[in-house]
C-alpha cells in the first residue's frame, strides 16, 4: 500500500512539473535542448486618439489586454496564453526565438465599440533572463459623422459612406439615424481612403452624391459635421448647398445641389 502511495505521490508531481514547463512544450522543432531562460513580462498601452476628454477608456487599461507567447502563428504549448492581470512574473521558456504579443479588441475591418490595440515583440532566449516591454498602438482611426438636425429641413434622406482597403469592396455607412455614431476604421498608415456623400433632396427625383478622398492613419481622430449651408437659398438656377466640416480644417466645402426648376 505504501508503495502504491508513493508512486501516486511522484506521479502527480510528474504532472505538476509538465504544467509548469506546458507553455514550451510544442516548440521542440526550433527550439534548443540545450538551455532555458526566464522572461519578465510588460505591456505599455498608447491608441492615440488625442482629446481633451478626461475620462480613461477600457483599452488604455493594460489588466483589460491578452498576453501571448508565439512561435510562428501557433501559441506556445498550451497555457502561454494570459489575462494580463494574471501574467506570471516570470516564465521559464526553452531557448529559442518567440513572438510576445499583447493585444486589446478584436482586429476587424471596423469596430463599434472599441478599437483594436496590438504590440508584438520578437525575442531570442538564449540561456538567460530577459525584460520584455511590448509597446501597443492601435490599427484604427477614430471617426465620428454628425449630421446637423436642419438637414431634414431640406433632405429626405443623407448618409456618408468611407471606404478602406480592409473593407475590400464593403463600406461603412452613417445614415440619417446614425447622429454622432463614432466607429473604428482598420487603416494604414496615410491611406487614402474614399469617402461618398449621397443626398435626396425633399421631392426630388434624382439622388445627388460628392466624393472626395481623405487621408487616414492608425490613432488618427477625425469629426465629420454635415449642415445646410448657413443662409442658403434656392438662387436663379435653383441650387441649393450644404457645407461639411471637418477636424483638421477651418474651412467648409460647399457642395452645389441642382434643383429641378419645378421643385417646391
Amino acid at each position: 500500500m505504501r508503495r502504491i502511495k508513493k508512486l501516486k505521490t511522484l506521479v502527480y508531481a510528474l504532472m505538476g512539473t509538465t504544467l509548469i514547463s506546458a507553455c514550451s512544450s510544442d516548440a521542440d522543432d526550433v527550439i534548443s535542448e540545450a538551455g532555458k531562460g526566464y522572461v519578465s513580462l510588460s505591456v505599455q498601452a498608447d491608441a492615440g486618439f488625442q482629446t481633451t476628454r478626461a475620462a480613461s477608456e477600457d483599452y488604455e487599461d493594460v489588466n483589460n489586454y491578452t498576453v501571448q507567447i508565439l512561435q510562428g502563428d501557433k501559441i506556445v504549448g498550451d497555457s502561454c496564453e494570459w489575462e494580463y492581470s494574471k501574467l506570471p512574473d516570470e516564465i521559464e521558456l526553452p531557448n529559442g526565438t518567440y513572438t510576445f504579443k499583447a493585444f486589446y479588441g478584436k482586429d476587424n475591418a471596423v469596430n463599434t465599440e472599441n478599437p483594436y490595440v496590438e504590440g508584438v515583440v520578437e525575442q531570442t532566449i538564449n540561456s538567460n533572463d530577459q525584460n520584455v516591454v511590448i509597446s501597443c498602438s492601435t490599427t484604427d482611426a477614430k471617426v465620428t459623422v454628425a449630421f446637423d438636425e436642419k438637414m431634414d429641413e431640406s433632405f429626405d434622406k443623407y448618409t456618408v459612406s468611407f471606404q478602406t482597403e480592409a473593407l475590400n469592396d464593403g463600406e461603412q455607412v452613417w445614415t440619417k439615424d446614425d447622429g454622432d455614431k463614432t466607429v473604428y476604421l482598420k487603416v494604414n498608415e496615410n491611406e487614402k481612403v474614399k469617402v461618398v456623400f449621397s443626398l435626396t433632396p425633399k421631392d426630388a427625383n434624382e439622388d445627388f452624391t460628392y466624393t472626395q478622398t481623405v487621408t487616414l492613419s492608425p490613432g488618427d481622430f477625425k469629426e465629420y459635421t454635415v449642415a445646410p449651408k448657413d443662409g442658403a437659398t434656392e438662387d436663379g438656377d435653383g441650387s441649393l448647398k450644404i457645407s461639411i466640416s471637418f477636424t483638421d480644417k477651418t474651412n467648409d466645402i460647399t457642395i452645389p445641389i441642382k434643383i429641378p426648376s419645378d421643385w417646391k
